[in-house]
């Protein structure tokens, strides 16, 4: 166990150190003349593949025992690999696990090159980490987020997962990215992302309505969608089951609910809570100082409260409960912007050793102890067993 938690460690430590040096020749650009910018440029790309291949090298190089899912996406990529574009459009949904076309796309492309499945997960492991990346270089140009601890608080919380969800995790990262644009409010360019995410999961059209919220920056509307709000909230609650039971009859979801039927059953403890209220009570706390700095901001975290109804709604359904993935990455965001806009430097780093202390304790509740995703034991393909 010591030697997994060592190679994850140092994987996350080399590409976090690149990212801060990165950040760092990003804040000296503007001081500096066209030579030296030039010079920068190289040593750009140094940072650049430490942020990125870490990452990306141990989950294509890993065992096919490390994380739940891998055999599944081996049967993938091989079930749809040969397939041409003509044909995959006529056989989807029947023999090739009716698997969206961008993941398609990456396994047709890795065949046609000769590659193996190895290099099916290093692309789609390399379009997670960058879309992530180009996210929190864009926040650190905006709102001067350290971009490190965005980066760290994704490897804690998300990593693991992407290990698994691989084409939900890949539309998810391009739907980071696409908050840039739900920000800005550029309608256009935020659909024509989020439709490039939807190739990877059919899930990721639930991202599509969150351009929504931007309801909260128009002072005249915001009381009336606070209502409707409140109330759609609890008619979900009376009639969820014939709710989920009218989603699941949508054709492109219906297998979902075949997959993760309704659970009319659902109980629910104190569990959730363990989560919500140590992630989410400081950014409540400091929410009307973030607001000051700027009003996007508060979009931002309305976002990442979403975590809080799909993680209730995930009890009846565990396909529902993906969504709140969304909500994880967009905190990769929040918490940064909110250090940013906090005035006093006592209370930065206070909040910074907080969401560190807090997220490395729930990756190891997480992921170690009770061994989510199943990424523990770690071990390399070529050793084919646990360490």
């Amino acid at each position: 166990m010591l030697y997994s938690i060592s190679v994850y460690a140092t994987t996350f430590a080399i590409s976090i150190f690149g990212l801060s040096r990165y950040q760092k020749n990003m804040d000296r650009k503007n001081m500096e003349n066209i030579h030296i910018r030039g010079e920068r440029r190289l040593e750009n790309l140094f940072w650049i593949v430490l942020i990125l291949l870490p990452p990306v090298l141990i989950a294509a190089f890993r065992a096919s025992n490390v994380g739940t899912d891998y055999l599944s996406y081996q049967r993938i990529f091989n079930a749809i690999k040969r397939y041409s574009l003509k044909e995959y459009m006529q056989y989807k949904g029947t023999i090739t696990f009716n698997i969206e076309y961008g993941y398609w796309c990456i396994c047709r492309i890795v065949y046609r090159l000769g590659g193996s499945f190895i290099w099916a997960n290093f692309i789609s492991e390399f379009l997670i980490i960058f879309f992530m990346w180009r996210g929190l270089v864009w926040f650190h140009k905006k709102y001067d987020i350290n971009m490190a601890l965005g980066m760290y608080l994704f490897y804690m919380i998300q990593y693991g997962y992407g290990l698994n969800g691989i084409r939900f995790s890949i539309g998810a990262a391009i739907c980071f990215y696409a908050l840039r644009f739900l920000l800005e409010k550029k309608p256009l360019l935020y659909i024509l992302v989020c439709l490039f995410a939807l190739l990877f999961h059919n899930i990721i059209f639930i991202a599509l309505l969150f351009y929504a919220v931007n309801i909260f920056n128009n002072k005249t509307m915001k009381k009336p969608a606070l209502t409707v709000i409140v109330i759609a909230f609890f008619l979900i609650i009376i009639e969820l089951d014939e709710l989920l039971k009218l989603i699941s009859r949508f054709t492109f979801l219906e297998r979902y609910f075949n997959n993760y039927g309704i659970n009319e059953s659902a109980a629910y403890g104190w569990g959730i809570w363990l989560f919500v209220i140590p992630m989410f009570i400081p950014l409540i706390i400091f929410w009307r100082k973030a607001r000051k700095k700027s009003e996007k901001i508060q979009i931002l975290f309305i976002l990442t409260l979403l975590y809080i109804p799909f993680r209730f709604l995930g009890y009846y359904n565990q396909w529902i409960s993906r969504p709140l993935r969304l909500a994880e990455l967009y905190l990769c965001a929040a918490v940064p912007c909110l250090i940013a806009a906090v005035d006093s430097n006592k209370n930065k780093k206070l909040l910074k050793l907080y969401y560190i202390g807090f997220s490395l304790v729930w990756y190891l509740f997480n992921y170690v102890i009770l061994n989510a995703s199943k990424t523990y034991p770690f071990a390399w393909i070529s050793l084919g067993g646990g360490n």
